[in-house]
C-alpha cells in the first residue's frame, strides 16, 4: 500500500465524517473532535502504512459517528471496510443506552482489546 492510497482512504472516511456531521452550532466542534483524535492517534502509529494503522486511522476518524448521526454500519463499511466497520460498532456506545447499562459498552469494548488493543487509544 502506497502513500496515495492511505490518503485516498483518510480522505473518504473524512468525506464520510463531515457529511454526516450534525448540523448546528457544534459541528465544527464534533469534526474537529473526530480529527483531533485521529491525529493524535497518528503519533502513536508507525510510520509503515500498513493495513493495520490505515484502518485504526479509519476507525479514529469515524469513531463517533454511530454514536451521533444516522450514518449505518454498511455505510461505515462501504466508505472503508469490513474491520473499519467492526472496530467502530466495538467502540460505539449504543443510543439511548439507559445510564444503568452504560458499564455493558465499556465491558465489550474492554472485551475486544486482546483482539484488538489499539482501539482502546481511540476511547482514551
Amino acid at each position: 500500500m502506497n502513500k496515495f492510497e492511505v490518503m485516498a482512504s483518510y480522505i473518504r472516511a473524512s468525506e464520510l465524517l463531515v457529511s454526516a456531521a450534525p448540523a448546528g452550532p457544534g459541528r465544527d466542534a464534533w469534526i474537529d473532535h473526530a480529527l483531533d483524535v485521529a491525529v493524535r492517534l497518528s503519533s502513536y502509529v508507525s510510520t509503515q502504512r500498513d493495513e493495520d494503522e490505515r484502518d485504526l486511522m479509519e476507525a479514529a476518524i469515524l469513531h463517533a459517528v454511530l454514536e451521533d448521526t444516522t450514518v449505518t454500519p454498511e455505510q461505515i463499511e462501504a466508505a472503508t471496510n469490513a474491520r473499519v466497520r467492526l472496530w467502530v460498532e466495538t467502540i460505539t456506545e449504543p443510543k439511548a443506552i439507559p445510564p444503568k447499562d452504560q458499564w455493558l459498552v465499556k465491558q465489550r469494548m474492554y472485551a475486544a482489546v486482546p483482539a484488538y488493543p489499539d482501539l482502546l487509544l481511540i476511547k482514551l
